[in-house]
């Protein structure tokens, strides 16, 4: 237990199970965290892998992956939720067993990601704090660009009326494949559009994106160019 706004833990080996309620305490693993029970606020720093990692959406959270060899991110039951998410690995390798759900900042320079078909989900209020690097990232919540940014990745818009916006005056760079996706919930098609309608992810550009891969959309609607500095690439 560490309730104390100035507790810090150093573990030369494992971690079997921590608890944690303060946002100022610290804790340092140079081995795997095997079982993380709750953390809900604070700061942890892992140089192994973590194998359970169970925290509630509302916690105020940073974890720092900070190993100098492969490093892989599991949970057993549920999502990965995170507030700010720190990968510093010098050996730049990591592994996602699981889906991660960011809320806070997320930085990730230059780390080769094996991504097992899993996603870094981006939610409203996450910040990219730099160029991305070989890290898949899925918007599932509506999104705003707040600066210039090259990301060198492939990026997914979710379905669920999901609209990602490109400010005016704001460059972004997709070194990959940008998909805006779609899904139709009907199951009768005759009347799926008084019914059920169907959900896009969609697109806004106001300043100006470039794509250097493939765009791919179902919808002419998923993408929308209303200014007439609109820009797409």
């Amino acid at each position: 237990i560490m309730e104390n706004e100035n507790s810090y833990l150093f573990v030369s080996g494992d971690v079997n199970t921590l608890l944690s309620d303060t946002t100022k305490s610290y804790s340092s693993s140079q081995g795997d965290y095997s079982l993380l029970k709750r953390v809900s606020n604070g700061t942890i720093e892992v140089k192994g892998n973590i194998t359970t990692f169970n925290l509630p959406d509302s916690s105020n959270n940073t974890l720092i992956l900070s190993g100098d060899k492969q490093q892989s991110v599991s949970k057993k039951y549920g999502n990965f939720n995170i507030k700010n998410l720190m990968i510093m690995n010098s050996s730049k390798a990591l592994i996602l067993n699981t889906d991660i759900y960011i809320d806070g900042t997320f930085y990730c320079p230059y780390i080769k990601i094996d991504s097992n078909g899993k996603n870094v989900h981006i939610r409203s209020n996450a910040e990219l704090l730099n160029d991305q690097q070989y890290c898949t990232l899925k918007f599932i919540q509506n999104y705003q660009f707040k600066k210039p940014i090259t990301l060198n990745t492939d990026i997914y818009i979710a379905t669920g009326n999901i609209y990602v916006t490109i400010p005016e005056g704001i460059e972004v760079t997709v070194n990959g494949n940008l998909t805006a996706e779609y899904t139709n919930e009907s199951t009768n098609p005759v009347s799926y559009l008084s019914y059920y309608p169907p959900k896009y992810g969609y697109l806004e550009i106001i300043g100006r994106l470039n794509v250097y891969g493939d765009y791919s959309s179902y919808h002419a609607r998923q993408l929308i160019m209303e200014n007439e500095n609109s820009y797409l690439f």
